[in-house]
């Protein structure tokens, strides 16, 4: 076979490797390939189907560019075989190299337009890719902001709920009914020892901390082990 059969045959290649929706190749190295693609969901980190769909495209799109470099170094390669013979008046080795690829891009400029091409294709992909990525979590991690928001604000107004009721049966001089009872998610007791110490916090202060961080620290404190 001649060196431009074996080169014709390595752009064909190198062509399927860029457009096959295999995306490992038999002499590609798996290992690699996974470990390549573990970095691309460490970085952007998807969270949804979408997401990880989105990724694995990523990922998948820049294996194949990886193998656009070689495959360029591959066809000069051969090229310097084939026209080893040319340009021997040449004495300076520098010169002759450069001679010998620039005969060797001049004769196979259409294979090195067809990896350019597919290079460009799979850049404007990711970027694509990337673009889409971007939206979808800017979406979610406002949905979430939202969500957050919401519920920080339902919270405020049930601790208030209970403020205003535990004002009441003071002035009014009631009984202070188990806030559990009334679709609380603390009890008569949490909720006094935790207003307690909120108080307490502010005459040291000068700041009010979070009812919900006040009650997670006294929570956690009964789930201590009591000392022998």
């Amino acid at each position: 076979m001649s060196y431009r059969e074996r080169l014709a045959r390595k752009v064909n290649a190198v062509r399927t490797g860029l457009t096959s929706r295999t995306v490992v190749l038999l002499n590609d190295d798996v290992l690699l390939y996974r470990e390549h693609l573990d970095r691309n969901f460490v970085q952007y980190a998807p969270t949804s189907d979408a997401e990880r769909t989105l990724v694995q495209s990523i990922a998948d799109t820049e294996w194949r560019m990886q193998r656009i470099a070689p495959a360029e170094a591959a066809i000069y390669a051969m090229g310097r075989r084939e026209f080893a013979e040319l340009f021997s008046e040449q004495e300076d080795p520098e010169v002759r190299k450069a001679l010998i690829d620039a005969e060797t891009f001049a004769t196979y400029s259409r294979d090195f337009r067809v990896i350019a091409n597919e290079e460009q294709r799979l850049y404007k992909q990711r970027s694509a890719d990337i673009a889409k990525l971007n939206a979808v979590q800017k979406q979610r991690i406002m949905t979430r902001q939202w969500q957050d928001k919401e519920a920080a604000e339902e919270r405020k107004r049930e601790i208030d709920r209970a403020l205003e009721a535990a004002h009441n049966t003071h002035t009014n001089s009631l009984p202070f009914l188990d806030p559990a009872a009334h679709g609380f998610d603390f009890s008569r007791a949490e909720f006094e020892i935790c207003m307690e110490r909120i108080d307490a916090i502010y005459q040291l202060t000068g700041e009010y901390p979070g009812f919900d961080e006040v009650l997670a620290a006294y929570r956690a404190e009964q789930k201590r082990p009591k000392a022998a």
